[in-house]
């Protein structure tokens, strides 16, 4: 849903960026039919813009790329807040004390119902315009077939027994029988008959369509204005062209304005703009100088188009994606990793392709094969060209202590570099990987500090804190511990619980490891049992990428969040 909320919004900016332009250099030019396909391109474009993805300049200079660059690094910033914003992880956030699942569960409620309520809403306008448009066409065949008509100058005119304003639709024109009688009539056909041959009811056709996508954009009611108005202009000049009277046609106009019903997918002969249309038939034709407003704005729309082209290519690069193997960082050498037994199913199946490798032994680091001092490591992570979507891979030796390990993700929490995925072996000497989600450092941007949990924070917020220590040779027993708290809160449906981690700087990493992973292997072979159970389908094999699969994943998480909170030094 996050996707497609973006997308709404990126089409309605491009519309409304596009619109702007034909209001400050097109709207007053008399190029009418160049600015009717303007306007029904813009609809086009704006819908096509945010989809369209390749590259364009691979070997530009730093220079013109730098733009792009940062117009990506901006947009990448507001598609991952998004999709923090709606989406729950699955993962351990590192935080001072509470944890994220736990003390932003009201604030996660309220903030996916407002946004199922808006995309509710958004659905409502579109079934109503859509409706509204399917009535007014049923309306006027009715209209059609109830009324007697008749070919007049080879135009099909409907005879209307009560007074309404003339209007055309298709290829027929709508008219109050007594109408027929009048001395204006047959400039009152001339003009609806332009409409006709000019097939305008077909642009309004697709506009109301594309209405119904845009319609919580006030730019794209504005340019349904901006096309009948247009509309209105080709054909008074038309009309002048064709030998009509100046003077005549425009006393027809200003004749023919009396208040009336305007029905979206039609022309009405006197529409509330008539001033602003006999002021524009004495306007002198747009020479040489329209003619270079006209190419500077073709040329705007093609390097604006080029952009969003670009940096969509470029954000594409910049998200993890199976379809970008060029990405994935080279192999580590060879490292003694924490060994963990009893896997079972645990194994996710994580796309590294936008990833970057950190071997960390014995205080030393290494960045995708090259030796990294520690006061370079920020300067690194730009270079590798690395945003917050980037997954640091960690392969780290066991025997590492937990110092250097919490220094180097200090600055990657510092960067707004926050998903990791550590690395182990199990007992067959096959890969086990463990993803997690750093919280910021409350020195960063994005950081700020969370309260510690402490006994006394759990006594006033009334949960139950499970305290663990990182042990050697205690990673197993914790876990058993952690079960059995978190089993009794599920017999009493009570999730106001935490389990939090702490260790120190000299505790190994491979304990360390052992001791999250073990923990962390507690809440899945839950979430596995009911899975099973609920489902009759293994929790690894559930698809989130889809709504059916996140439902599933979330009723299997119901009542036992994994409140696992990974404690700041001291």
């Amino acid at each position: 849903m996050s996707k497609l909320i973006l997308y709404l919004l990126e089409a309605s900016a491009s519309l409304a960026v596009l619109y702007a332009l034909y209001l400050l250099v097109l709207r007053k030019l008399t190029f009418f039919s160049f600015n009717r396909f303007f306007l029904l391109a813009i609809l086009v474009v704006s819908l096509a813009l945010p989809l369209l993805s390749f590259e364009l300049f691979p070997s530009a200079d730093h220079v013109v790329t730098k733009p792009v660059a940062e117009l990506r690094e901006m947009r990448l910033a507001y598609y991952q807040a998004l999709d923090d914003w709606v989406f729950e992880r699955r993962s351990t956030t590192e935080l001072t004390g509470a944890n994220s699942n736990f003390m932003g569960s009201s604030e996660m409620d309220w903030k996916k119902g407002l946004l199922f309520t808006l995309f509710g809403l958004y659905l409502c306008g579109i079934i109503v315009l859509l409706s509204r448009t399917l009535w007014t066409y049923t309306w006027m065949r009715r209209l059609k077939s109830k009324h007697p008509s008749e070919v007049i100058d080879g135009v099909l005119v409907v005879k209307v027994p009560y007074p309404m304003a003339p209007f055309s639709f298709m290829n027929a024109v709508f008219v109050f029988e007594e109408t027929l009688q009048d001395e204006s009539f047959l400039q009152i056909l001339a003009h609806e008959k332009t409409h006709i041959k000019q097939r305008h009811s077909i642009d309004l056709i697709f506009v109301q369509l594309i209405v119904a996508i845009h319609w919580f954009n006030p730019a794209v009611w504005h340019l349904i204005k901006s096309l009948k108005t247009t509309h209105e202009y080709i054909v008074d000049k038309q009309m002048i062209n064709q030998g009509y009277s100046l003077v005549e046609y425009q006393t027809l106009l200003l004749r023919q304005l009396i208040s009336n019903n305007s029905y979206g997918l039609v022309h009405n002969f006197n529409l509330s703009f008539i001033k602003k249309r006999i002021t524009m038939m004495k306007i002198k034709e747009s020479g040489m100088a329209g003619k270079a407003k006209v190419a500077v704005v073709f040329a705007a729309v093609v390097v604006f188009s080029m952009v969003i082209v670009q940096c969509n290519s470029k954000l594409e690069e910049s998200e993890v994606s199976l379809e970008s193997p060029s990405l994935i960082a080279p192999p580590p050498p060879p490292i003694n990793l924490p060994q963990v037994g009893d896997v079972g199913k645990f194994n996710p199946d994580l796309d590294l392709s936008n990833s970057i490798v950190f071997n960390i032994d014995n205080d030393v680091l290494h960045v995708n094969g090259k030796v990294c001092d520690l006061d370079d490591l920020a300067g690194v992570l730009n270079e590798f060209d690395s945003n917050e979507r980037t997954i640091a891979v960690f392969f780290i030796h066991q025997d590492q202590t937990m110092r250097f390990v919490r220094d180097v993700q200090d600055v990657l929490r510092l960067e707004n570099r926050l998903k990791v995925v550590y690395q182990a072996i199990d007992e067959q000497g096959k890969s086990v990987e463990l993803p997690l989600l750093l919280s910021p450092h409350p020195d960063s941007p994005e950081g700020f500090k969370f309260p510690k949990i402490t006994p006394e924070y759990a006594s006033e917020y009334d949960i139950e804190a499970m305290f663990v220590h990182v042990e050697e040779n205690g990673a197993l027993n914790n876990a058993k511990k952690v079960n059995d708290m978190v089993q009794n809160h599920i017999k009493t449906s009570d999730d106001r619980f935490v389990v939090s981690i702490k260790s120190d700087d000299q505790d190994a990493y491979g304990d360390y490891f052992k001791n999250l992973f073990h923990i962390h292997q507690v809440f899945d072979k839950i979430y596995e049992q009911r899975a099973q159970e609920m489902f009759g389908v293994s929790f690894y094999d559930i698809d989130r990428k889809n709504s059916e699969g996140m439902e599933q994943y979330k009723a299997v998480r119901e009542g036992i969040p994994r409140n696992i909170s990974i404690a700041e030094r001291d």
